[in-house]
This record gives structure tokens, sequence and C-alpha cells, in this order.
């Protein structure tokens, strides 16, 4: 009986910030499971029913607007989330004189999307396209930054509710509109529709739980708000021209087509489940301001666990959709889509960085180290520039998506190396033994993919569990 006691008592009680991080994650990665599950019917019915050529105008569309995203936000509300994390009475202050200033940015940044799309783009429903996406990129940011104070006050329950009635709605309505109209313009503006719905309740849910306050300029507020928030707002630019790159890139290169379409079509799997990893890291902020305010070192405890969930959970993945993917998005998809399916693997190696990359700049954020983080974007984006011409010369769309896994990269071990600089990181757990063990899935993959995928697959399997 007294070893029973002891037992129970040595078992100590998880913390208030990791169960934070729990709570909130599961609420988030449910809305965000919601939206992969209903919107991957979605692109299955609307990659069947529109083609290649329409269904990549929608996707090239998407990927504009998202890369522009960041801009509407300016970088505000990842100061407000600080804040607010660790001292919400100041984080209310900043939030009220923040409004202003974020609708204003949201307006304007709109403004001159819709007006560059009709001057850069001469076919005219690929301007009508872009228009109504400028409707839906207005409304997606107002969403967001509802989300945003939700997570702020670590209540991500309500976002789980918007998430999973207005994206269910969303392909319920979509999928009406294509049965009617059968038109990608239709389809766009229902997307529009439901993100500007998801505004109108969202706020109202803002009001009514938490009494947000009204927007009241503040002039020293907004000098502070604007010294932190430019310099994020730089990186999360980036960083989303990163993701939505290989698409914008091969478009510009080769313009519209089957291949554009194909190329949309892999990059839309690599998009929902970067999704999981953004919802994650952004249940998981509040909890590290805190704790980098505290001094206590529990970020360093984050990111060694994030890089080897990442860096083994990762090659499983891709290597399942190396093996898998091509049978599977011809049967999903049709015979139309078979290229896409070499792709597949080849967008899922993306998610290895892209997840290290966003764990390691919230904790750059947290520690207020966005300078640093500016230079090692900017490293990245420069070596996604300088070899996507080359790399889709050589390697078609497959080059597109290789040149963007290289950008990542760089900026992945980069914030690797900022990070460890400012913490006592356990670098051989958390790194080279978790890349030691991927590379032997890799061997063991390409040694066994002559006898079939099943047995590649298993290989590489068993070899990262080494």
């Amino acid at each position: 009986m007294a070893d029973k006691k002891t037992n129970k008592a040595s078992r100590a009680p998880l913390s208030p910030g990791i169960m934070s991080v729990i709570k909130n994650a599961a609420y988030i990665l449910s809305g965000q499971g919601v939206q992969l599950g209903v919107r991957f019917v979605y692109a299955v019915v609307l990659a069947r029913a529109l083609g290649p050529h329409d269904y990549g105008l929608i996707a090239y569309g998407t990927s504009l607007y998202i890369a522009v995203l960041p801009v509407t936000k300016f970088g505000i509300e990842h100061v407000v989330i600080r804040v607010i994390g660790y001292d919400k009475a100041r984080g209310r202050e900043l939030l009220q004189s923040s409004l202003p200033l974020r609708r204003a940015a949201a307006y304007f940044s709109t403004v001159v999307f819709a007006a560059a799309a009709l001057f850069w783009e001469n076919d005219q429903p690929t301007q009508a396209i872009l228009a109504c996406f400028a409707i839906a990129l207005l409304g997606r940011s107002f969403a967001q930054w509802n989300q945003a104070i939700f997570t702020a006050y670590e209540a991500n329950r309500f976002s789980f509710r918007l998430q999973a009635v207005f994206r269910a709605l969303e392909v319920a309505l979509g999928l009406l509109a294509l049965a009617v109209w059968r038109t990608p313009l239709t389809i766009v503006l229902v997307h529009a529709s439901t993100w500007w719905l998801e505004v109108v309740f969202g706020t109202l849910l803002l009001h009514r739980e938490f009494s947000t306050p009204r927007g009241k300029w503040n002039l020293e507020d907004v000098k502070t708000i604007l010294a932190e928030s430019i310099p994020v707002c730089l990186a999360m630019t980036m960083l989303s021209v990163m993701s939505q790159g290989p698409l914008l890139t091969f478009k510009y290169l080769n313009g519209a087509g089957i291949a554009a379409g194909n190329l949309a079509l892999a990059m839309q799997v690599f998009s929902l489940l970067s999704l999981m990893t953004i919802a994650l890291n952004s249940a998981s902020y509040p909890v590290l301001s805190r704790a980098i305010a505290r001094g206590d070192g529990k970020e360093v405890f984050f990111v060694e666990a994030m890089m080897r969930f990442t860096l083994f959970l990762g090659p499983t993945v891709a290597l399942l959709g190396m093996a898998l993917g091509p049978d599977l998005m011809v049967f999903a998809f049709g015979n139309k889509y078979a290229e896409a399916g070499s792709l597949i693997g080849t967008t899922l190696w993306m998610m290895i960085p892209w997840t290290a990359m966003n764990s390691l700049m919230r904790v750059q954020t947290a520690r207020r180290n966005i300078r640093s983080t500016l230079c090692i974007l900017a490293a990245g984006v420069l070596c996604f520039v300088l070899v996507s011409r080359p790399a889709t010369d050589l390697y078609g769309s497959q080059g597109t998506v290789l040149a963007a896994l290289a950008g990542m990269s760089i900026i992945a071990a980069g914030l690797f190396m900022a990070v460890t600089r400012h913490g006592n990181m356990k670098i051989k757990l958390a790194v080279i033994y978790p890349l030691c063990a991927m590379s032997f899935s890799i061997g063991a993959f390409r040694m066994l993919t002559p006898y079939g995928p099943w047995a590649a697959l298993l290989g590489g399997g068993r070899s990262s569990n080494v």
C-alpha cells in the first residue's frame, strides 16, 4: 500500500502550460481535421468535375491570395497573442489600439491585390476569379484575426466550432453550385461568402465571450505594435511565399494548363497537411510566450519534442506518398491526374522542413529574435528564386517543388542553429539520431523499390525505427 501511494505521489501532474497546449491543440487540430476531411472530398469532386485546367485556375487563385494573406494581417496578431499570453491586462490595451490599424492594413492590401491582379492578368476569366478571391482575401483575413484572439485567450474550442460549421457549409454550398452552374467562378464566390459568414459569427462570439474592446487609435501603442509587427509581417509573408511558391512559379514560367493542374492537386495535399502543423504551433504560442518571459527554458523542451516528432514521422508520410501516391491519385481523381501521383512524394518531403520551420519560428518570435529570423528566411527564399527556373527547365513541375524543398531546408537548418544558440539543447537526441534513422529509411526504401511499393514501404518503415 505504501508503495502504491509513493508511486502516485511521484507522478507529478502536467503543468498548466502543457495542459493548455494539449487542450487547445486538440481543439485546433480537431477543427483542422474536419477541414482536412471535407476539403479532401471536395477536392476529389472538383478535380474530377472541372478537369486539370479549370481546377488549376482555382488552385492558382487560392495560392496567390494565401501568399498575400500575411500582408493583410501585418503581423499584428502575433504581437497581441504574445502579450496576452503573459499579461492579459496589457494585452487588452494593445488589442484595443491594434484594431483600427489591423482593419486599415486589411482593406489597403486587399485593394492593392485586386488592382494588381487586374493589371497583371490579361485573361478575363482569370481576372474575374482573382477579383472574387480579393473578396475572399478580406473575409479570410478578418476570420483569421478572430481565430488569433481565440488563440490568445487559449479558447480554441470556439475556433473548432466555427471551422466545423463553416468549412462543412462551404463544401455543401460549393457542391450545390458545381451541380447547378459547373463553373470555377461560382465555386470561388461560395468560398468568399462562407468566409464572410464566419467573420460575422466569430465576431459575435468574441463580443459575447470576452467583451472584446472597440478599436481606438493610440499613437504610442501603434508605434510599439509596428516596431514588432512589421518584421513579423515580412517573415510570415516569406514563409507563405515558400509554401505557395511552387505552383505560382510554375504557372508564371509555363502558364495555366494540364501540368499546372496536376501540380496544383499535388500541392493541395501538402497545403491541407501543413494546416495541421500550423494549428499545433499556434496553440503553443501563448504558452511559449509565458515560458520565455519566466526564463524557465521550457521552450527548449518544446523544440526538442517537435524536432523528434518531425524527423521520425515526416519520412514515414513522405515514403508512404512515394510508394502509394501514384496509384491512389489515379484511383481517386482519374487518369488525367496521373502526373500528380508522381509529384505527391516530393511535395510530402516538404512537410519535414515546413514543420520544423514553423516550430522554430514560434520560438524565435516569442523570444523577439525576429530580425535574425528575417535574414534566414531571406536566404531560403533567395535559394528558391535562383534555383526555380533551372530546376523547372530540367525537371518540369517536379523542379519547382525541389527548389522549394531546398529553400525550406536552408531555412529550417538556419532557424535551428539560431534557436540552439540560446538554450541547452540535446542536439543528438533532437536532430542527429532522427536524421540517421531517416537516412536508413531512405536507403532501405530505394533498395527495395524494385520489389514493389509495399516491400519498399515496409523496409523504409522498419529502418526508421532503428
